[in-house]
């Protein structure tokens, strides 16, 4: 019934042009280091509470609509879509919380918005105790109730110079990985920071030490603008909304409910000069007020929050399932350390070679079954005789670690890594690898093994109008069956050829309810002619290393 009535509403008179192919962006492709998975089953990690989650008084996923400034309802949502993340270490068979920030869900299949500090402190200049073995995701299930434990994240992209991160939950509390479309959960619609104007409105959700275990709300103005080397203009988004230790990472909100930035930093003046605030509260009870509390802001200051613009590049490199680049540091997530010694990821392969170069093909997604799993990286200002040390983590948790001292010179365009697990196959799950120097991150690579057979992927995206950028509510999209040709089907419209199909909300986003199968083309249409918005057409190459989550902008004009 449904389909009948998007052919007759939406196909009538349909002009057809082209919608770009998604394609998974790769990255780009002397001396070799191993690791192996102990021996036995993988030490399974006990969760901070057995609490379990529960959907039940969870809002819907779907962003409410927005017509002025933020409702009670609007503002319960924001609250559902924030997390509290904790660093946790693993300790007599416990995990043992060493600190907290905050977060914001910005996909319903896990995708999380914080800041580097929050996931992975040690990259930011944190001493080596601040590293945590996994990080935990706590969600508000009730607003005044503490948040409650539910899953592990892994760090997707990070960038310490912007104090950004992207995350995604990717396991349960014990351990089982999480299929992303299953979570449906509340999330957050990333704005645009750029056309944050001086006087807007602003809303800050968050975990702050001084505001308990509950999520909590503040609301302030926009205060202007500030500059940071090497960023460059609007570096900052000033506030006089209030921001305090443990808010970092978390939501600052405009009154469209989208997130135009993340609250990261207490200051005045210049956003780099902290004033006002003070640790003279017990924030992480352990019974002593020291350096290791927040600082609890005291009145009359400036908050800075980082636009979420600067974000997008770590989002667009974590739907891709590729190597974020930072333009300040560069690597994934690297921070020159020992002086100016970096490496950063030339791509990943079953295999390297004598010289630690990928023996191509190069992948960004194991299959299932993989025996061995390989990086290759190159590097700068290394120096020999220097102790190093590598991690390997499966789901966020540390599963292999050695140290090794550099033997090779100060630059080179190859050093692999790989893991094996003596000779069986590598759990599927996601793996992180990263390389230390005195205790300083100067790399770190993800990849994960299996979802590059069988699963199906997720298509999702945002129709717009291309003339005023704005999200178009109620706009047909279709997938047709693989072998259906795209151009003869809007010629004449079958439903028995049409594999899936949605419309578009009230933002203009919108998710395929079925998956797509690996190594399929689909032909795709969008538009409805009622509402004077002609169709567009193309084709969708799901390859067999897609990530599992493809995101397809459409653009239509009248």
């Amino acid at each position: 019934m449904k389909k009948a009535l998007f052919l007759s509403l939406a196909l009538a008179l349909l002009i057809t042009a082209c919608i770009p192919s998604i394609e998974v962006v790769e990255p780009e492709p002397e001396a070799t280091s191993s690791a192996r998975l102990p021996a036995g089953e993988l030490v399974q990690l006990t969760p901070l509470s057995s609490q379990p989650t529960s959907a039940a008084a969870r809002p819907e996923s779907q962003p409410p609509d927005v017509e002025g400034p933020l409702s009670r309802d609007q503002k319960v949502y924001l609250a559902h879509a924030t997390v509290r993340i904790w660093g946790v270490k693993r300790s007599g068979g416990q995990m043992r919380p060493i600190y907290h920030g905050s977060g914001t869900i910005i996909s319903p299949d896990g995708m999380i918005l914080t800041n580097t500090h929050v996931a992975d402190p040690l990259s930011m200049g944190y001493p080596s105790d601040y590293k945590p073995d996994a990080l935990l995701i706590e969600l508000v299930i009730n607003e005044d109730k503490p948040p409650v434990p539910s899953y592990y994240a892994t760090i997707l992209a990070s960038d310490p110079t912007l104090d950004l991160a992207v995350l995604r939950i990717d396991t349960t509390l014990d351990g089982k990985p999480v299929n992303p479309a299953s979570l449906n959960l509340p999330y957050v619609i990333v704005g645009d920071s750029d056309t944050v104007r001086f006087g807007d409105p602003i809303y800050i959700f968050g975990f702050p030490s001084i505001g308990g275990d509950t999520i909590t709300y503040s609301a302030g103005g926009v205060a202007g603008f500030d500059s940071e080397a090497p960023i460059g203009n609007r570096a900052w988004i000033k506030t006089d909304a209030t921001i305090a230790g443990g808010n970092s990472g978390g939501l600052a909100s405009n009154d469209r409910g989208e997130i135009i930035g993340v609250p990261s930093q207490v200051g005045t003046g210049s956003a780099t000069e902290v004033s006002d605030c003070r640790r003279i509260q017990d924030t992480n009870g352990d019974g002593v007020i020291n350096s290791r509390d927040s600082c609890i802001p005291t009145g009359g200051f400036i908050n800075g929050i980082r636009p979420v613009n600067w974000a997008k590049p770590l989002i667009e490199a974590a739907l891709a399932r590729r190597a974020y680049i930072s333009p300040y540091t560069g690597g994934s997530g690297s921070l020159p350390a020992g002086g100016s010694a970096a490496m950063v990821l030339n791509g990943w392969a079953v295999d390297t070679d004598s010289d630690g170069c990928l023996i191509p093909p190069a992948v960004t997604v194991f299959p299932t079954g993989a025996k061995r799993i390989s990086a290759s990286f190159r590097y700068t200002g290394m120096t020999a005789g220097k102790a190093l040390d590598y991690t390997w983590k499966l789901n966020g948790r540390e599963t292999a670690s050695n140290r090794f001292t550099w033997q090779l010179g100060s630059s080179g365009s190859c050093y692999g890594f790989y893991l094996e697990n003596g000779g069986d196959a590598l759990p599927d799950g996601a793996y992180t690898v990263e390389i230390y120097s005195s205790g300083q991150m100067l790399v770190q690579a993800q990849t994960r093994v299996g979802g590059a057979q069988g699963e199906s992927v997720t298509l999702r995206g945002r129709v717009t109008d291309a003339y005023s950028g704005q999200g178009l509510q109620g706009i047909f999209v279709v997938v047709l069956k693989p072998g259906v040709n795209v151009s003869t089907w809007l010629r004449n419209p079958q439903d028995a050829d049409v594999f899936t199909f949605t419309t578009s909300d009230a933002n203009g986003d919108f998710q395929m309810p079925d998956g797509l199968e690996r190594g399929k083309t689909y032909g795709i249409a969008a538009g409805n002619n009622s509402m004077g918005y002609p169709a567009v057409s193309g084709e969708i190459e799901v390859k067999s290393d897609s990530s599992a989550v493809l995101e397809l902008p459409i653009q239509l004009s009248k």
